[in-house]
């Protein structure tokens, strides 16, 4: 194989930087086809790589910004078919977190001309799969099958994706009879994941998520992410402001709440109340399931949920109006099938397996909705093991000062447990290396404060 390459050794450990700062970019080969490869993290070419993760998403994505000098677009014909090894690291011997993964090369933003022989842009990748997900589809019976089996097969059989990029994959509940109605695997996945229960948390809802992080395709439910060791603690103050920071590889550099709370947003989306009206054709039943966030009983990042109490001039709050968000689907609440009989595992009940939809989709509306009610974006120095669906504790100061200097200078409320939603890493020509992290929360460390609107609107007016 032919290789061209810039200086081997080069690394960011020789650019004076802190300990917390110090990373290596240990290679980043551009493949072009099966006979050759070119090292672009060269000085002088590179300028920046992003790599980006998102537990919403199903693959993950990224871009390296490099100043070209070799004409490679027009010498080596870059195009989709090109593979891009990464892989990066902290500064030191063997980092057991290091990042190492290969992607397709799938579009080259827009080039800028520097000089009469140098020009700049970017090339943005994504993981193979992502690719092969828009070539295919999938149309396909599966009787009688757990659904985490259904998308094992269409990923390793169909896509043929490597069990090296198998992260996590939690097995599910239930035998059903589907049919993947020609869609694309991705899609597929989306699909199935609303009716996919986990074995461990049966009574709680359909919260499975089909994500990509840097230990490969993970098919997970929010239940059990929420249950997982806190992966580190980070602390933001003042003192962090500035070159201070980089000292410190949990110190917080910058943040912003993106969401606080916004009621319209979670009303609209389900998040307090909902209901599922569930049409069964062949019984001719029609099936009515509420669901109530004052009877929630799932899993919490945090100790207290965010419901206010507060009555409405009806005399309910937000969890009991469950007019708000309405869907309709088709069930098959205890309909027989004798194509269920044949090959039953386990000497199952020959009832077809009843898909759950009164059950789990009222709960997964909610919990989608939950998850995402507090979200906030920071950055921090680089850590390639800080990864999507990681948990992590956050210390946010207290902006109130009550006259005591023996109280806590933390947020009483939006300190806590978070969980990674996205992450960006991102790597430059100067050394900077750093995370930009996305993290969510369904639920506060201190309960709030709820009084009744009616009762004070009430005193209010008497007061006039």
């Amino acid at each position: 194989m032919a290789t061209i390459v810039g200086n081997p050794d080069q690394t960011f450990n020789d650019l004076g930087l802190p300990d917390s700062q110090k990373f290596e970019i240990n290679s980043i080969l551009l493949f072009v086809g099966d006979s050759s490869s070119i090292e672009l993290k060269t000085p002088g070419t590179f300028e920046e790589l992003v790599v980006n993760e998102d537990i919403f998403s199903p693959a993950a994505t990224g871009y390296i910004l490099i100043t070209d000098t070799l004409g490679l677009i027009e010498n080596i014909n870059i195009n989709g078919f090109c593979k891009l090894a990464v892989k990066f690291s902290k500064a030191g011997s063997n980092d057991p977190n290091a990042f190492s993964r290969i992607f397709r090369i799938y579009k080259i933003g827009e080039r800028f001309q520097i000089s009469r022989a140098k020009e700049k842009y970017a090339m943005y990748f994504c993981s193979e799969e992502l690719i092969m997900s828009e070539q295919m589809k999938v149309a396909k019976s599966y009787p009688n099958t757990q659904i985490h089996q259904i998308m094992y097969d269409v990923l390793f059989n169909r896509m043929k994706t490597p069990l090296t990029k198998v992260g996590t994959f939690e097995d599910t509940l239930g035998y059903y009879c589907f049919i993947i109605p020609n869609l694309k695997p991705f899609e597929a996945f989306s699909w199935l994941s609303t009716y996919a229960q986990p074995t461990s948390q049966s009574s709680v809802g359909a919260d499975m998520l089909f994500y990509e992080n840097r230990n490969g395709f993970n098919f997970r439910s929010l239940q059990s992410i929420m249950k997982t060791p806190v992966y580190n603690t980070y602390n933001y103050s003042p003192k962090n402001i500035g070159a201070s920071t980089r000292t410190n590889i949990s110190g917080i550099i910058a943040y912003k709440f993106v969401n606080t709370f916004d009621s319209l947003r979670m009303i609209g989306a389900g998040g307090y109340a909902n209901k599922l009206i569930s049409l069964d054709p062949i019984l001719r039943q029609v099936i009515t399931t509420p669901f109530n966030y004052n009877n929630y009983k799932g899993n919490k990042l945090n100790n207290f949920g965010t419901l206010s109490s507060s009555q409405n001039r009806l005399g309910k709050n937000a969890g009991e109006m469950s007019d708000s968000v309405v869907k309709v689907a088709t069930g098959n609440k205890n309909q027989l099938n004798s194509l269920s009989i044949a090959n039953v595992p386990n000497g199952q009940s020959t009832v077809v397996q009843d898909i759950g939809i009164e059950k789990y989709v009222p709960n997964r509306t909610a919990q989608l909705a939950l998850i995402n009610q507090i979200k906030i974006q920071f950055s921090v120095p680089g850590d390639p093991g800080l990864s999507i669906g990681r948990v992590i504790t956050l210390n946010i100061p207290s902006y109130a000062y009550n006259g005591n200097p023996n109280s806590s200078n933390l947020d009483k409320y939006f300190t806590g447990n978070y969980l990674v939603s996205a992450v960006k890493h991102v790597m430059n020509k100067e050394g900077i290396y750093q995370c930009m992290v996305e993290a969510i929360s369904d639920s506060t460390s201190t309960q709030q404060v709820s009084g009744s609107i009616n009762d004070s609107l009430s005193q209010y007016l008497n007061n006039q």
